[in-house]
């Protein structure tokens, strides 16, 4: 409700201040949701809850819409974004597009907010077994960030935990991001790998098998 009548309030006649003020109350209302968001599926998964679906979905459109809002959110902060999608991976697969999305923007989202300059790189590409009815689809995700230490690289999995103290004070978040991006991509039999230089900035890469149709 307050993100919804302050989103509509801003398309109305406001001064300055008074725009100012609602613009802010929507970034804390979203904010706000995120966090709730990130509580509530953590909880899930922690109880078991949580359930993958197999749904048939359209990997194109899934990658359009999600590369359309990191792309918007890099283009705030002058960042540019290089997307490459390999050509041969299936138009159309069985798996849990919600879940998929949530990896992807959690990654891309923290990649947006740890680059202060320089550029996003998107990758997707996967192959298909013998049979041709699993993808097993990979997504790497490259920033030219802050960058990480072994040891910070050791810990952004663990559940409210973040790279260091000073992370949570300058960039805000709950910790939980990449601790469901690890649970989900385990939940859906996939791999997770992180690696990262301090000051050059990092790469996640997540492998996920999906049932393609033959």
């Amino acid at each position: 409700g307050v993100v919804g009548l302050t989103s509509l309030l801003v398309e109305t006649q406001l001064n300055k201040e008074q725009r100012e003020f609602a613009e802010a109350i929507n970034a804390c209302g979203q904010s706000l949701l995120t966090i709730i968001n990130d509580i509530l599926d953590f909880s899930k998964i922690e109880a078991g809850k949580l359930k993958i679906e197999e749904v048939s979905f359209s990997l194109h459109s899934l990658f359009d819409n999600l590369i359309a809002v990191i792309a918007l959110r890099a283009k705030e902060k002058n960042l540019s974004v290089h997307f490459t999608v390999n050509p041969k991976i299936p138009p159309q697969v069985i798996g849990d597009p919600l879940r998929i999305a949530q990896i992807i923007m959690n990654i891309g989202n923290n990649a947006v907010k740890f680059t202060e300059q320089g550029r996003i790189d998107i990758e997707f590409d996967g192959s298909l077994n013998e049979k041709g009815n699993v993808l097993n689809l990979t997504m790497r995700i490259t920033d030219s960030g802050i960058g990480m230490s072994a040891a910070q690289l050791d810990r952004i999995f663990k559940p409210f935990t973040q790279a260091d103290g000073s992370t949570n004070r300058k960039y805000g978040g709950t910790g939980l991001g990449l601790a469901i991006v690890s649970q989900l991509t385990e939940l859906m039999n996939g791999r997770l790998d992180a690696t990262s230089t301090m000051g050059k900035g990092s790469t996640f890469e997540v492998e996920l098998p999906l049932k393609a149709f033959k």
